[in-house]
């Protein structure tokens, strides 16, 4: 069995690959990407260094890169993939985002705030129109807690005479 470091090292490699589109890879990277949710809920910070196989900073920072990428701001996929696994990208990323430095990323990466926009607007309307989708309700709550950290952020950074 894989070490921690290894597993994010395996869900790195299927969505820079195409093996995240067959069916089998979908399976395994949803069962990784909920693999990582549970085994790092109360973590707060991934800019440590990995130690006893644990994966590093640089690890986690290419993780959330390439689920950026690959997944969220990849219309592409996003149009096929089942709402589970929309839903499993979204947590992940979420969790990541609890680190600052992973926040600060987040604007660096091509893409990531207009597919934010686009996906949050869709499900928000199709939630607003009573639209019971699968996972829909929880589609909108990791959007929405994604936006607050966000905000969060950015309000740290502004000095404080901009923010009156």
């Amino acid at each position: 069995m894989q070490d921690a470091a290894g597993r994010v090292g395996a869900i790195v490699r299927g969505l820079r690959s195409e093996e995240g589109v067959s069916p089998e890879g979908t399976q395994r990277e949803a069962a990784l990407l909920e693999w990582l949710v549970t085994t790092y809920e109360s973590q707060r910070s991934f800019s440590a260094p990995g130690e006893g196989g644990e994966p590093s900073a640089d690890e986690f920072r290419d993780l959330f890169s390439a689920l950026l990428a690959s997944r969220f701001a990849d219309d592409g996929w996003w149009s096929h993939a089942p709402e589970a696994n929309k839903l499993l990208v979204l947590q992940t990323l979420r969790l990541l985002m609890r680190d600052g430095a992973l926040q600060e990323q987040w604007a660096l990466e091509p893409g990531a705030t207009s597919a934010f926009v686009t996906r949050l607007h869709h499900y928000a309307d199709a939630h607003a129109a009573s639209a019971s989708g699968e996972f829909n309700l929880e589609i909108v709550g990791e959007l929405a807690a994604m936006a607050k950290r966000l905000v969060r952020r950015r309000r740290r950074m502004q000095p404080a005479q901009q923010r009156r």
